[in-house]
């Protein structure tokens, strides 16, 4: 009898529970579905930006990967119209949806366990002309980061850039410097079949997140070494090395063979050609990121070998150490 009960109370609880989880589901889907249904009328399919961290965060502590599925009746992911943010698991759910049509924009997040929302008219006209200071206020901060990529969505993002701006969480200038780098690499340094890539990322910076994207180049596959420089120290590069990007390693396991490639991007003539100062506030940064996906191809021009230099007998496990100055081997480093 006893166990009969207990059967009896622990099918309860389990359907009680049940219950509630599809609630929290239905809620959810409901609720941005409702939203998106009232704010757009009419979908323009292929032509409706969605930015969004569903899948990689949760609502009332369950998963929001079923959003995607929602989410993929108002823009056309075949187009990259859905850019799915990486984002740390104890974010809160934030949705952004453009209309380039209407210029509008619907901004819904996770507010205390509930869904808010705002909508915009004419978006990115009024959003390219405010100051500084409200820039960073609007969509609850996110707007520094929303903007430029709409921006480049608007001109037409690769894959690869693509992947990149998700990983990285947003779209700046050094996301593209490693976007290039990439392309230098895989065009003017490529592969063979039994080769692989060590990269030394000195100094860092946000192309290294680009460049992981896009290589699968990552520290824990110890493909990629992260090394940063202070400005005091960068005083001790020789003359020659100021425009210093890394030192791109390729090599293969069997042979113990490897070439290296140091490279530089030249910021100042790309801000130059770009009719850019010095790129530090958000209306210069803007400018930068826009003439930049649009000159894509002239990519060439400010990612520059340095100098080359031949490994023997080489072995990635044992190439670096924590008391190396990895520069000096490499005749960069001018301090004792």
């Amino acid at each position: 009898m006893l166990k009969k009960v207990l059967l009896i109370f622990i099918v309860i609880i389990l359907s009680v529970t049940t219950s509630y989880s599809e609630d929290r589901d239905h809620y959810l889907l409901k609720e941005v579905k409702n939203v998106l249904e009232q704010e757009f009328k009419q979908t323009h399919y292929k032509e409706t930006l969605i930015i969004t961290n569903a899948g990689q965060v949760k609502f009332k502590s369950k998963d929001t990967i079923n959003l995607l599925s929602i989410l993929s009746n108002y823009a056309d992911m075949s187009l990259g119209n859905i850019i799915n943010i990486h984002d740390s698991v104890n974010s809160s759910l934030f949705i952004f949806v453009y209309d380039s049509l209407l210029d509008k924009a619907v901004y819904i997040k996770d507010q205390n366990n509930s869904l808010s929302f705002q909508s915009f008219e004419k978006f990115l006209t009024t959003s390219l002309n405010n100051t500084e200071d409200k820039v960073k206020n609007l969509l609850n901060g996110r707007g520094y980061k929303f903007l430029p990529i709409v921006v480049a969505w608007k001109k037409g993002m690769s894959l690869e850039l693509r992947n990149s701006v998700q990983f990285h969480d947003h779209l700046c200038p050094g996301v593209l410097s490693g976007l290039w780098i990439s392309k230098y690499l895989l065009e003017s340094f490529p592969l063979s079949s039994e080769q692989r890539y060590l990269i030394v990322s000195i100094p860092s910076w946000c192309k290294d997140d680009a460049i992981q994207s896009i290589l699968n180049t990552t520290a824990g596959k110890r493909n990629l070494l992260v090394i940063p420089i202070s400005e005091k120290s960068k005083k001790c590069l020789v003359d020659g090395a100021m425009n210093l990007a890394g030192i791109y390693i390729r090599y293969s396991p069997k042979k113990k063979e490897a070439e290296a490639l140091v490279i530089e991007f030249l910021w100042d003539e790309l801000r130059k050609d770009a009719g850019v100062k010095e790129g530090k506030t958000f209306q210069e940064r803007l400018k930068l990121i826009e003439w930049m996906v649009e000159n894509e191809k002239d990519y060439k021009r400010y990612v520059r070998p340095l100098k080359t230099k031949t490994l023997d007998n080489f072995d990635p496990e044992s190439f670096f150490d924590v008391d190396m100055n990895i520069l000096k081997s490499f005749d960069l480093w001018k301090c004792n």
